[in-house]
């Protein structure tokens, strides 16, 4: 018995320590017959998002949550992102899947798949529901949580919107803006951002909520190499969670921000 009980612990840490930072591959068709070849998708700059759910209830809220947050992105981003719900083992038939996403409004842009090859285990602990976004050509996970967005919805919009410029960055470039920091965060009404850059550059400061709703966008021209800051002003900014991004002409990145 006590053997028993250290094996399955052994396979339960095993399983989560292991959680890969790449995406593992899978060609199949979907439960309405569609080819999909996930690392052909991604290295054509798709966004990849793998709901993993149990048909039921408890799997509901997150699903929707994720599926709101997705569909905020795709009014800017048309054609760009592709939502997959899988039952994560392949253990439930096509018709209890795609039942259950319509009777949730889960609507038919949705990529319903039941087979093991798109397999829950790839990415850690196999709890459902949990949500993986994956993106550009290293097929990297920028997101996998057990319990998807319904507890960390600023943290799988900061995800999708890495996945998202991942494939515009130049590799040798990647670090061309370092050291960005918005303090104070929290925010009451005053902040100053910080970054430095490694290369002289166009520079676009944007701020979105976390529904992915654009509510600031400056853009400075020729910005010099070295330390940079820039107080912003936020107090016509209502309270909640924000992401700031800086686009420099070789890349992107997000900062994670709170407004007071």
């Amino acid at each position: 018995m006590n053997k028993l009980i250290v094996l399955i612990f052994t396979l339960f840490c095993t399983s989560y320590i292991n959680a890969q930072t790449t995406a593992t591959d899978f060609d199949i068709s979907d439960c309405f017959g569609n080819p999909h070849h996930l690392f052909d998708e991604l290295d054509s700059g798709k966004v990849v998002i793998i709901d993993f759910v149990m048909p039921c209830g408890a799997c509901l809220y997150p699903s929707k949550t994720v599926y709101n947050i997705i569909n905020n992105f795709r009014n800017n981003n048309p054609d760009r992102i592709l939502f997959y719900l899988s039952d994560g083992f392949g253990n439930h038939n096509c018709d209890t899947l795609i039942v259950w996403a319509a009777n949730n409004h889960i609507d038919s842009s949705t990529i319903i798949v039941s087979t093991p090859t798109v397999n829950l285990i790839y990415y850690g602990y196999p709890g459902m529901p949990k949500i993986v976004v994956l993106g550009g050509k290293s097929h990297h996970v920028f997101f996998n949580k057990d319990d998807g967005a319904a507890g960390d919805s600023i943290g799988l919009c900061v995800a999708i919107d890495s996945a998202l410029n991942a494939n515009n960055l130049i590799t040798e470039n990647v670090s061309i803006i370092n050291k960005i920091n918005l303090f104070p965060n929290p925010v009451k009404s005053k902040s100053t951002l910080s970054y430095s850059l490694t290369e002289i550059s166009d520079i676009e400061i944007e701020i979105f909520t976390t529904d992915n709703k654009k509510v600031f966008s400056e853009l400075n021209k020729n910005i010099t190499t070295g330390d940079h800051k820039k107080e912003i002003d936020f107090e016509k900014f209502s309270n909640g969670n924000y992401i700031l991004r800086i686009n420099s002409e070789k890349g992107s990145h997000s900062y994670k921000f709170t407004v007071q």
